[in-house]
């Protein structure tokens, strides 16, 4: 999978959501389906987990399956989605929790 971007993100920061002006972002695997569909299914679970706190995994890989049949083909693939929304969900708690601890120290 390749990713070429034209201009390089503002920071050496993690991206946790879109880059204002980045345009839209092109991947395919080989095949378009086993890793492309990991990363569409991760992006896609991110962005739910932003908007509201919670991600239905299968659900999306249904509906992407729905427009390009075998997305995400591999048990690997599945583990390797699942561990990767599951932190990224660890990492936006803490950001979460870490505002609230300055606000109130005795927390």
């Amino acid at each position: 999978m390749h990713r070429k971007s034209l201009k390089s993100p503002p920071s050496s920061e993690p991206i946790t959501g879109p880059v204002p002006g980045s345009g839209a972002v092109i991947i395919h695997c080989s095949a378009g389906i086993g890793r492309t569909g990991c990363f569409v299914a991760s992006s896609i679970g991110c962005q739910q987990l932003r908007e509201t706190g919670q991600v239905d995994i299968l659900e999306t890989v249904c509906q992407l399956r729905l427009d390009r049949g075998g997305m995400i083909q591999t048990t690997e693939q599945y583990q390797f989605l699942y561990a990767t929304l599951a932190q990224y969900s660890l990492q936006l708690q803490h950001q979460q929790v870490l505002p609230a601890l300055e606000l109130h120290p005795q927390l």
